[in-house]
């Protein structure tokens, strides 16, 4: 992860999250999944050259609300 945000929102998360979720290859496979986390989630996806690599996490610890992401493979319009 080379970004953090902090004081992030669950419900930015949840709609970044979502967005990344409905996104489709050519062959109309999944280009994103979801994994649950302790306090919570990750989004992951696949690149030929590195394997599968996390692209967002999201993390509620004990209030402290947080993303992270790599602002290399994700760009936030």
């Amino acid at each position: 992860m080379k970004t953090t945000v902090l004081k992030a929102s669950k419900e930015l998360a949840e709609d970044i999250s979502g967005d990344l979720l409905s996104r489709r290859s050519a062959t109309n496979k999944p280009v994103f999944k979801r994994t649950e986390i302790e306090n919570g989630f990750e989004i992951s996806g696949r690149r030929k050259d590195e394997g599968e690599i996390i692209v967002f996490r999201f993390v509620d610890d004990q209030g402290r609300k947080r993303f992270d992401y790599d602002e290399r493979l994700l760009i936030f319009y």
